[in-house]
């Protein structure tokens, strides 16, 4: 690469037909391919579909851990996500695939990376009934200690008295009463 040119400096041209097919041999497993193809094009990890989804995000969807450590070793974005905002991560908890999660967590995954939507792939795992993912997404050393601090928080303001000063400080609302409804017939 010449001397003054950025890193992700991309000095290839790829058809939109190259990048499915590698993706399709990621989300396939077919590691052969996906080896042949980064050694060939070894910027071209992270190109993306018409989801703007990666090669790393298919294969961690479908649970393909071994494509997915090999996409990580040739420098693919973890952190990368596509239209809705989802990781890998977020992909591989949705679906399921408790090893491909693991792996990537400990790989230095975020836990508490959000969607678009505001969810996680802990929210997601819930949603879709997926116990054994959620039992390894809370128990994760990251979203345990998160877990506790929240508790310890909520623990803490429970205990303190706030009532000193707040009866001066902030005003009471006044009790609302509805107006009694006149009755007929009777005179003031």
């Amino acid at each position: 690469m010449a001397s003054g040119m950025p890193r992700n400096f991309v000095n290839y041209t790829l058809s939109q037909r190259e990048i499915d097919d590698f993706i399709a041999a990621a989300t396939d497993g077919n590691k052969a391919v996906v080896a042949g193809f980064i050694k060939k094009y070894p910027d071209a990890v992270d190109e993306r579909d018409h989801y703007n989804r990666t090669a790393l995000m298919w294969a961690g969807r479908y649970g393909r851990w071994d494509i997915v450590e090999l996409l990580l070793e040739n420098g693919a974005d973890m952190g990368a996500k596509d239209y809705a905002g989802w990781t890998t991560l977020i992909h591989a908890a949705a679906c399921g695939n408790e090893i491909t999660v693991e792996f990537l967590l400990e790989k230095g995954a975020l836990i508490d990376g959000e969607d678009t939507a505001g969810k996680t792939a802990l929210t997601y795992a819930r949603e879709r009934c997926k116990a054994d993912m959620v039992a390894l997404l809370e128990q994760w050393p990251d979203t345990k200690k998160r877990r506790l601090l929240a508790e310890q928080k909520a623990r803490e303001l429970r205990e303190t008295d706030f009532s000193h000063g707040l009866k001066k400080s902030i005003p009471r609302p006044r009790p609302f009463k509805l107006p009694q409804p006149k009755q007929r017939g009777t005179k003031p």
